[in-house]
């Protein structure tokens, strides 16, 4: 449990620091206007993008092998996670 844990707040803070290292610099450089029609143009493309795509059906089958690191698992599922999330600003 110790390992899952740590691997998910690792991965919270990484992704973190690195959107506000990158992020603070990048909104210091650009007009806020620019900002926000930047953002709500992405908005919307993310928004279309599923829409516009085909469905695509695969047969998903679960291997049953162990995973023998957890830290590494749950650091990864947690980091993409937090780049695939759509909802902060």
């Amino acid at each position: 449990m110790a390992p899952v844990f740590a691997g998910s707040m690792l991965a919270f803070l990484a992704v973190d620091d690195v959107s506000i290292a990158v992020g603070g610099p990048l909104l210091a450089l650009l007009p806020i206007r620019y900002a926000l029609i930047a953002s709500g143009i992405v908005f919307v493309i993310f928004g279309l993008v599923p829409l516009l795509q085909e469905e695509k059906t695969k047969d998903l089958t679960l291997d049953k092998k162990k995973n023998t690191k957890p830290l590494l698992a749950s650091f990864s599922l947690v980091a993409l996670m937090e780049l695939g999330d759509k909802t902060k600003s």
